[in-house]
């Protein structure tokens, strides 16, 4: 079944990435640097389809390229620049959002805050390491619930926006289509409801 193929995709690629996101975390500079980045970046762009906003490039790309020069920022070691380039790309992703504004805002500052945090946690020469392993496992153990909890409860728009079965939704193209669609159905009923009140 497409659920049991998704399974063992999950599987086979999480024995590629896992020991090639611990050894990148272990040589940390500007490898972790870029790593982080990207995974940033995925953020974003994950948070965005969410919540709807999947085809709006013109939110998407301004938050894209802050945290891609962030990025640069971080690997060249200034991070003065770098929360300056980030300050901007906010602004740019609030100006310039059509709709769901706070939710746009929101996704940049979740995608932000991931790459400044995990930058920052590795430049510690001690227990920079340590501390980052400590928080990847933490992100694979939920993000493996989340997986198992959606495909239990077969991941329910609103079950979606909470945390426990996103990933279900990230890796499942039907799932998340079904999610975009529902979210765009809803602003006009929102909207309705708050022009009777």
């Amino acid at each position: 079944s497409a659920d049991s193929r998704n399974l063992v995709m999950r599987i086979a690629v999480a024995a590629v990435l896992i020991p090639l996101a611990v050894a990148i975390a272990y040589a940390g500079g500007w490898l972790w640097t870029a790593l982080v980045t990207l995974a940033a970046i995925g953020l974003f762009v994950e948070w965005l389809a969410i919540v709807g906003l999947a085809g709006a490039t013109r939110v998407m790309v301004p938050g894209v390229a802050a945290l891609a020069f962030a990025g640069l920022c971080f690997a060249f070691g200034r991070l003065d620049a770098a929360l300056i380039v980030l300050g901007v790309g906010f602004v740019a992703v609030v100006s310039i959002a059509p709709e769901r504004r706070n939710w746009a805002a929101a996704g940049f500052l979740y995608a932000a805050a991931a790459e400044i945090a995990s930058v920052l946690v590795r430049l510690d020469p001690i227990k920079g390491f340590a501390a980052l392993i400590f928080v990847l496992l933490i992100v694979w153990v939920t993000d493996s619930g989340g997986y198992f909890a959606g495909r239990a409860r077969d991941c329910t728009r609103r079950c979606c926006v909470g945390a426990c079965c996103r990933a279900s939704c990230v890796f499942s193209p039907r799932r998340r289509r079904r999610l975009a669609r529902n979210a765009r159905e809803d602003i006009p009923a929102r909207r309705q409801v708050e022009r009777n009140a």
